[in-house]
């Protein structure tokens, strides 16, 4: 939020000089300088700190951590049923072996 109102006062300032074909003053480019350093340094601290999460990230993260851990456990102690695609392509490529081997003998 401060950064957005920052950088709002900076927006204004530049439009406020590239409307007026006057110089800025000593002070307005002081200003916009002090404006910018306060910038860069917002930035560099939301960079460094990663976000907090919320409750409701949290708990939301856990429900999903959770619903991975059934997933994989039940694809573990489940066999995989093969499609009826994967068995016509079982079957056409045992066809295949076994008309190889008829042919290497």
């Amino acid at each position: 939020a401060r950064l957005a109102q920052l950088e709002k006062q900076i927006a204004e300032l530049e439009s406020k000089q590239a409307s007026e074909p006057e110089e800025a003053t000593p002070e307005q480019i002081a200003r916009l300088a002090q404006l910018e350093k306060q910038i860069a340094e917002l930035e560099s601290k939301q960079a460094s700190e990663p976000e907090e999460a919320t409750p409701e990230q949290l708990a939301r993260l856990a429900q999903l951590e959770k619903q991975i851990a059934e997933l994989e456990s039940k694809q573990a102690s489940e066999p995989e049923e093969a499609t009826p695609e994967q068995i016509a392509r079982l079957a056409q490529l045992e066809k295949q072996i076994a008309e190889l081997e008829s042919k290497q003998n």
